[in-house]
């Protein structure tokens, strides 16, 4: 019924609109008014009914639209867009109903679908191909024949109309004469098609489409972006977490112990700064760690050094291949490197965490490896291998109060991303085994003895080659590494080499070769290396090492996956031991389980009598997530030497609120006959998180307590901070003020207002926070790894017709970095009209679909407002920006009617939601149109004298033409009459003035325009060139002025 009523309404005004056409000009401003309203009344209400209607998805959508074709009258106008798959084009075609068929026009199929036909409408006959070279088609409407893909098909009457000189060819005729399917879903007013080869516009998308997934995730930040601004002292965010101990052993005596550890995060001396303290009762500060750190996407820190990071402290050490680990100690790091990982056969995964926590390192569902994070606060999976191409992997975070938390990355090892790293250096200096502050030593011989690595990486041919050098103490022997090796692919396959030597004339060699087969990931490395080539503290290194990676996922629905992993190894110590590992992980997800299972097996061989026996162990792990109740547990089974269970664990979470949860952690040992089980009651408040807990074994110890986790976030809306439950360590946050800025000047004064209750979002990582009474919304939990770009969501603003001011920005989170951003809201304008054609008779007619652009005179955020021509000519151009704008028909739209627009006006937009009525808009038919172009770039060819204004030009003629069109454009010029140049300032030629650029000693757009129909007229190109100061340089004019 809804849908008979709005057809009603849309038939009236269609009819009221079109009897008025002609004198629309001489209605009363009264009725002009109420006729746009009811327009906009019809198109509003329309779309309402569309979208709704999309909730109801049928199955039978044949039956649909022939219901809803039967209820449309014959003679009904239909906009149909064109949709094919999810490509859907930019213009509708005009079809009409009759006799209970639907016919398009046929000029408008050729138009809109680019099919190759060249159509005559005064002879009615076409020529040329379409889909494929070889499908010819010939059409001729007078002689009633069609020639199609060598077919022969006669024109019957029930084929086509005419309505004026306009050719409409019915739904079934096209299909057959095409060679494709037109399906209209009427109620969507859509035109759904499906042909055997793509369509132009099809094939185009899908080029593009591969374009961009080919340079890698387009999930990227696309605004401009922010930079971070240092202070000397902003401590941002700070993580506090506090307990108390109570342990009582079996015949001791039982004892109490309190701890605390404070994380925190923010800037200190114009740099990123972080700190972690750990305390407790009977050492009071155990240990502290402090770290200074700036970044920057561009290689310019720290002048010719031109770093793209620095870190003082306790910071991370450069990887140097072959040479020893490189864990975290205090000193100094340096790199131009836009990478975190600057190797690529294996890497080292690690970051800042919260002491007690459990982290699990996944790589496609299967389980890699498991760590405790002691009072440090720092986590590392080390040595991890890579594959070429996507390396993807999964960290899970496990905290003793319940949390769980995770983090997605991805290691690609890929030919652009060896290049990225041609001329860059990472070097680090520092005092081993040492941090800021650490109250009981770890007695180790070399500790704070220097510890230098320098790195340099150069592309050679395809080849990305490194050097570098180390040199520590070992067991109080200072040694000296020089390592060099480089990484190449080849054939699809990645080689890497890396070589050693150290002072003593030692040597070591390592090569890996890697390659994905038939969706396998194959890795294979050898080790060599003599036997006091001594790179760690180990007293007994090896001196041979072969192994075999290989991994392969199957995707076996879009919620279900497998994995299978095998590794196989061979190796030989200094002491003649060897051993051969064999492992085999397989893994599958199913939605929200997952199931991985690990079986190693270790074959030792060696004289030694103390020798290990072969041992052949099994791990079964599983992890569900099922709503309120999470699960993981496992069991840890030896089949060799000795046959049994060596270890059961699991752990039951169960959330019946956002506030209450509980977590029972149970665990056996078999074989030790010992059996541990602890429970976690959790109560979690806005503010904070407390977890009472107690844990009891088989040998009657009992270990309870309580834990009290807070976090503190400094507002920059307020001078008391922000408490709450939510973890803030190693993440960003947004703070952005959202106002209506009454006067446009972008600055928060005089009556402007703060908006509340609206959206601001991140939106590459999906994170979004609501405007509180002042205006401010704090978005939280933005990892540091990733830009996003941060915008307002419009639909979320107070009034319809707001709009923001700003279009957003980019940042790249830092972890304790509050950035702040502010967002003006304007109040957007509206303009409606209708567009004639006059034709050389001097009858009008309404333009029947096409688009309406607005280009800004100004460069911001909407440099080009579009909106669309309805059936009789009519169109609404909502929520303009302010500003000024050309107002136009598009040249698109006028080249498809054979038509010239007149000069564009301009069209003012102030703060107050300005809205103009009837701008009407008369094309001339049988006229050339000039294109007009704007370009917010300031002009290399010649110098414009922008001042704060727009710089009008005219190209005349066209570089790179072929010689016969170049010979006639020279043959058109040379016909001009002289008073075509009066006038006219040459600023620029290009191929001996094929194409030349000139303005007009006033700067008048519209004499220009009216200087380019004279030469369009005397069959010279000509297009109109329109130069907009760019924000950076009307800003210095306006700072200089």
């Amino acid at each position: 019924m809804l849908f008979l009523i709005l057809l009603a309404m849309n038939t009236i005004v269609l009819r009221v609109s079109t009897s008025f056409a002609q004198n629309l000009t001489q209605n009363t401003p009264e009725q002009t008014k109420l006729l746009n309203l009811a327009k906009q009344f019809v198109q509003k209400t329309k779309s309402n009914y569309v979208y709704n209607n999309a909730l109801n998805n049928s199955d039978n959508n044949a039956d649909k639209n022939r219901r809803a074709l039967s209820q449309i009258p014959d003679g009904q106008s239909l906009l149909l867009r064109p949709r094919i798959g999810n490509l859907v084009y930019e213009f509708d075609i005009y079809a009409i109903k009759k006799n209970n068929t639907l016919y398009f026009s046929f000029l408008d199929m050729i138009d809109i679908l680019e099919l190759a036909i060249d159509w005559d409408e005064d002879t009615e006959q076409g020529k040329g191909w379409f889909l494929r070279e070889d499908w010819e088609i010939n059409l001729d409407f007078q002689s009633g024949d069609v020639q199609s893909r060598e077919q022969k098909f006669a024109i019957a009457g029930a084929d086509y109309f005419k309505d004026g000189s306009e050719i409409f060819v019915s739904q079934e005729a096209l299909s057959k004469w095409l060679y494709m399917s037109f399906i209209a879903d009427v109620s969507q007013q859509y035109l759904e098609i499906e042909s055997p080869y793509p369509l132009p516009g099809v094939a185009r998308n899908y080029r593009l489409q591969k374009n961009a997934s080919g340079s890698g995730n387009n999930n990227e930040a696309i605004l401009p972006r922010q930079e971070i601004k240092y202070d000397w002292f902003d401590i941002n965010t700070a993580d506090v977490r506090l307990g108390s101990r109570y342990r009582r052993q079996k015949n001791a005596q039982a004892n109490t112990r309190y701890d605390a550890n404070v994380t925190i995060e923010g800037q200190a001396l114009k740099h990123e700064a972080y700190a972690l303290a750990s305390y407790n009762d009977r050492d009071q500060i155990s240990a502290i760690r402090t770290r200074l750190s700036k970044r920057n996407e561009n290689p310019v820190l720290l002048g010719p050094l031109q770093a793209r990071s620095y870190s003082i402290g306790d910071t991370d050490l450069t990887d140097l291949p072959l040479t020893g680990d490189a864990r975290q100690e205090l000193g100094f790091r340096v790199s131009n490197s836009e990478l975190v990982n600057t190797q690529f056969e294996t890497t080292d995964i690690n970051g800042d965490a919260i002491p007690g926590w459990d982290i699990e390192l996944y790589r496609n569902g299967v389980l890699v490896d498991s760590i405790l994070v002691d009072n440090d606060g720092r986590y590392e999976f080390s040595d991890v291998q890579l594959f070429a191409g996507d390396n993807l992997f999964e960290i899970f975070f496990y905290g003793p109060q319940g949390e769980i938390r995770n983090r997605k990355i991805n290691i690609p090892v890929t030919e652009a991303l060896l290049a990225s790293q041609n001329n860059t250096y990472d070097v680090s200096a520092s005092l081993s085994d040492s941090q800021t502050y650490q109250k009981i030593s770890n007695g180790d011989v070399d500790e704070d003895s220097p510890h230098f690595v320098g790195r340099f990486n150069k592309v050679i041919g395809d080849t990305l080659a490194y050097v570098g050098v180390r040199n520590r103490d070992i067991e109080g022997d200072n040694r000296t590494f020089i390592a060099a090796g480089g990484t190449k692919i080849w054939n699809n396959t990645i080689f890497d080499l890396n070589t050693g030597i150290d002072n003593e004339a030692n040597t070591a060699a390592q090569l890996v070769a890697r390659k994905n087969i038939n969706d396998w990931n194959l890795a294979l490395r050898g080790l060599v290396q003599d036997e006091n080539y001594q790179a760690d503290e180990s007293t007994n290194p090896r001196v041979l090492d072969v192994s075999l990676n290989a991994q392969k996922n199957f995707e076996i629905s879009p919620q279900t996956r497998s994995n299978i992993s095998v590794q196989s190894g061979y190796s030989e110590n200094a002491g003649g031991q060897k051993l051969i590992e064999n492992r085999l992980g397989l893994s599958h997800q199913f939605k929200q389980y997952n199931i991985s299972n690990t079986t190693v097996h270790e074959k030792f061989d060696s004289d030694d009598v103390l020798a290990t026996e072969d041992r052949l162990d099994n791990t079964l792990s599983l992890r569900a997530n099922m709503g309120r109740v999470f699960a993981r547990g496992g069991v840890t089974y030896e089949i060799k030497p000795e046959q049994g269970v060596d270890r059961y664990f699991s752990q039951f979470s169960y959330r019946p609120s956002q506030k209450f949860s509980s977590d029972l952690f149970l665990d056996h040992e078999p074989d030790r006959d010992f059996s541990e089980a602890r429970l976690n009651l959790n109560y979690t408040h806005k503010n904070f998180r407390t977890s009472p807990f107690i844990e009891i074994d088989s040998d009657d110890e009992i270990f309870a307590g309580v834990n009290l986790n807070f976090n503190i976030i400094d507002q920059p809306d307020s001078s008391m901070p922000l408490i709450t439950s939510e973890q803030t360590v190693g993440r960003g946050l947004v703070s952005a003020f959202v106002y209506h800025d009454k006067n446009g000047n972008k600055i928060f004064d005089e009556n402007d207002e703060p908006l509340p209750e609206v959206i601001v979002e991140s939106v590459n990582v999906r994170r979004r926070a609501e405007t509180n009474d002042k205006g401010y919304s704090l978005i939280r939990n933005l990892p540091s790894v990733r830009a996003t770009d941060i915008v307002v969501d419009d639909q979320t603003l107070p009034d319809p017709y707001m709009i923001s001011g700003f279009e957003g920005a980019s940042i790249f989170p830092s972890a304790g970095e509050i950035v702040e951003i502010e967002f003006p809201v304007h109040m957007s304008g509206e303009i409606d009209g209708t567009v004639m054609i006059r034709g050389k008779n001097g009858t009008v007619k309404t333009m029947k679909g096409g688009e309406i652009e607005l280009l800004s005179l100004k460069d911001g955020k909407n440099n080009i407002v579009k909106a669309p021509i309805a059936i009789d000519g009519f169109f609404v151009v909502p929520k303009i920006p302010p500003g000024q704008y050309l107002m136009q028909v598009s040249h698109k739209t006028a080249k498809r009617f054979g038509a010239a627009a007149p000069s564009p006006r301009v069209i003012n937009v102030g703060y107050e939601g300005d809205t103009l009525y009837a701008q009407n808009i008369e094309l001339l038919e049988d006229r050339k149109n000039v294109a007009i172009h704007v370009s917010y770039k300031k002009p290399t060819l010649f110098d414009a004298p922008f001042m704060d204004q727009p710089f009008y030009t005219i190209k005349v003629g066209q570089k790179g033409q072929s010689k016969i069109q170049g010979l006639l454009s020279k043959l058109a010029k040379s016909r001009l009459s002289p008073e075509t140049y009066q006038g006219l300032q040459k600023l620029a030629s290009l191929e001996q003035d094929a194409e030349t650029y000139f303005t007009g000693h006033d700067n008048s757009f519209a004499a220009l325009h009216r200087r380019c129909e004279m030469f369009l007229d005397q069959g010279v190109f000509c297009a109109m060139e329109v130069w907009v100061p760019p924000r950076t340089q009307a800003l210095q004019v306006a700072q200089n002025g």
